[in-house]
């Protein structure tokens, strides 16, 4: 079980901040013993197709959790064809450091856009308020796309401004989405379709997932939209312990 530390959301957040991912379920100890090594306050635990178990073991953890966010999983077979692509008003620019902090506000900026597609936790409400919590994800966004090399990411110019980004983890044979992001200034121009067809055909013979959250009701049509299929769901958890 690979267990992440986010430095940058604890900073912000003034708790010892956590993130899990695991297949269907898990074991109630293996999650307490993390809570105990590591001493972290609160644990991000996303759960990819959980078995119908997940609120008996939730319970039996005996420590506050809430639902974070839901996401249905998109697939695309690597066997697609071309799709025809209309790019000319804007730029894909490959992500440097030199872009962190102009990623940073652009990710704070599209988070705020999208406040319904999260359950606001009220265990963590006297602790640290929703800016604060989305502070800190735009932090540990753009951290992670400076430090992992095997992130591809590309940051999206019109002219000389930004209108949003794409990021994905390239493994093996297959590309699953970090961050799909249009400012909200571009938003409803039919940029989200330009650049899911770039990602597609960027990836031609890979296998791309994407996590869409079931909220966002324009993200999940612009999906139909690019013959990606619904293949599962993931449910992610805030467990918080004082």
């Amino acid at each position: 079980m690979k267990v992440i530390i986010s430095e940058s959301e604890c900073k912000i957040l003034g708790l010892k901040v956590a993130r899990i991912e695991l297949n269907n379920s898990f074991d109630v100890k293996e999650i307490i013993d993390v809570f105990n090594n590591y001493e972290i306050n609160l644990l991000r635990l996303k759960i990819i197709n959980p078995n119908k178990d997940i609120y008996f073991r939730l319970t039996e953890l005996n420590i506050p959790y809430y639902l974070m966010n839901i996401s249905t999983i998109f697939y695309s077979d690597a066997n697609r064809v071309l799709l025809a692509e209309d790019c000319e008003d804007f730029r894909f620019v490959n992500y440097t450091q030199q872009y962190e902090e102009i990623l940073k506000a652009s990710a704070l900026d599209i988070f705020r856009g999208n406040g319904g597609a999260y359950f606001n936790n009220p265990h963590t409400a006297e602790i640290y308020n929703n800016e604060d919590e989305l502070k800190a994800l735009s932090e540990y966004i753009s951290k992670q796309f400076t430090n992992d090399k095997n992130i591809w990411t590309k940051i999206i110019f019109h002219e000389d401004t930004i209108a949003g980004f794409v990021s994905y983890t390239i493994e093996n044979n297959y590309a699953l989405g970090n961050l799909f992001g249009v400012l909200p200034k571009y938003r409803s121009k039919g940029l989200g379709k330009k650049i899911g067809t770039f990602v597609l055909n960027n990836f031609i013979g890979t296998e791309v997932y994407n996590y869409v959250q079931i909220q966002h009701y324009p993200s999940l049509s612009l999906h139909y939209s690019l013959n990606m299929k619904p293949v599962g769901v993931a449910y992610t958890y805030q467990i918080f312990r004082k």
